[in-house]
C-alpha cells in the first residue's frame, strides 16, 4: 500500500530501521493511523538513534546532512547524557552562563535559530572532550551559520516588502537579537 519494498517494511516494523520521515508519514496514511502520533513517535526514535550514535562514539558528532539533522544529533547528545534542557539551563545557570529553557527550546525545536553560543554550552556540559567539542562547532559552522543567516535575510526581505515603521522597528530588534556571533 505504500509502495514499499517489503523488506523495507519488515525491517521497519521490527525496528531495525528507522525510516525517512517521509516514509512515516506515507505509511500512517495507508494504514490510517494517527499521522501526529507517528510523526512524536518518530522523533522519539530519530533521538534514541542520536543519542545511541553519540554515545558509542564518545562524544563525537555523526556526519550530519543538514541543519535538521544538527539539532537531533544535540537533543541526542543531552539525551545520551540523561540531561533534560531544563537540567542544562541550571547547570549552565550555576557556571555563570544565561540560557533561558524557553531559548533552549525554541532552539532545539527549530522555532528559532541556533546560536553557536548554544551548542558550545551543550557540548561542554556534556563533558565531550575537546577534540570532538570542536567537531560540534565545525557542524555549527558548516550547517547552523548558514541558516541562521538565511532566517536573517528572510526577515529582512520581510521587513522590506512591509515598509512600514513598525516593521522597521521589528528588524532593528531580530537584528540585536540574532547576531550569528
Amino acid at each position: 500500500m505504500a509502495n514499499l519494498p517489503q523488506s523495507r517494511v519488515s525491517r521497519v516494523l521490527s525496528k531495525r530501521f528507522l525510516p525517512p520521515f517521509a516514509v512515516v508519514i506515507t505509511m500512517a496514511q495507508k494504514l490510517d493511523c494517527d499521522v501526529v502520533e507517528a510523526v512524536r513517535r518518530w522523533h522519539a526514535a530519530a533521538n534514541a538513534v542520536g543519542a545511541q550514535r553519540i554515545q558509542e562514539s564518545n562524544g563525537a558528532p555523526p556526519n550530519f546532512q543538514d541543519y535538521p539533522d544538527l539539532l537531533r544529533g544535540l537533543r541526542g547528545l543531552l539525551a545520551s547524557k540523561s540531561l533534560s534542557q531544563r537540567a542544562l539551563v541550571d547547570e549552565d545557570n550555576k557556571r555563570g552562563g544565561s540560557l533561558r529553557p524557553s531559548t533552549v527550546g525554541a532552539q532545539l525545536g527549530g522555532r528559532r535559530s541556533l546560536h553557536r553560543e548554544t551548542v558550545e554550552v551543550i557540548v561542554d556540559i556534556c563533558g565531550v572532550p575537546e577534540p570532538n567539542m570542536a567537531k560540534w562547532l565545525a557542524a555549527w559552522d558548516r550547517l547552523g551559520a548558514p541558516h541562521m543567516a538565511e532566517q536573517l535575510r528572510r526577515r529582512n526581505e520581510a521587513c522590506r516588502r512591509l515598509g512600514t515603521a513598525q516593521a522597521r522597528v521589528m528588524h532593528a530588534k531580530q537584528r540585536r537579537r540574532s547576531s550569528p556571533w
